[in-house]
C-alpha cells in the first residue's frame, strides 16, 4: 500500500512584503490556499498538519474545510528549522544532507527554527 505526504508552502500573509515575521494571511493568500484545495481535491486525505505560525494554520484552514476533512493539528515540528549540524547520534544516511566541505565549516550547537 502506497503512501504519499503533500507538502504544501502557506499562502501570502498580510504585509509580507514589509518584512513583518508573522501575521495572518491576505486576500491574495487566502486566493492562494483556496487554488491549492482544488487542485488536491480529488485526493483522499488520513490527517492535516500545519505549523503553528498563523498563516500556515489559516492556509490549513482554508484547505481543510474546503475538502471537507478534520482541522489541521498544529505541531511545531513544521516550523523552518536549519540544522547545525552531524550529531553523534544521527543515522548515517543523513550525512551525505550535509557533505564534507560543510562538515567544516558547520559549528557545534542547536537547531536555529526560524519563524520567519
Amino acid at each position: 500500500m502506497s503512501r504519499y505526504l503533500y507538502l504544501v508552502r502557506h499562502g501570502e500573509q498580510v504585509d509580507a512584503e514589509f518584512g513583518l515575521p508573522e501575521g495572518p494571511l491576505s486576500d491574495r493568500g487566502r486566493q492562494q490556499a483556496a487554488q491549492v484545495a482544488d487542485r488536491l481535491s480529488g485526493i483522499t486525505f488520513d490527517a492535516a498538519y500545519a505549523s503553528p505560525l498563523q498563516r500556515a494554520l489559516d492556509t490549513a484552514t482554508v484547505i481543510t474545510e474546503r475538502l471537507g476533512i478534520e482541522p489541521a493539528t498544529p505541531s511545531a515540528l513544521l516550523m523552518d528549522c536549519i540544522p547545525s549540524g552531524p550529531e553523534p547520534d544521527m543515522p548515517p544516511a543523513f550525512e551525505p544532507f550535509f557533505g564534507e566541505s560543510r562538515r567544516r565549516k558547520l559549528r557545534p550547537g542547536k537547531p536555529r527554527c526560524q519563524t520567519l
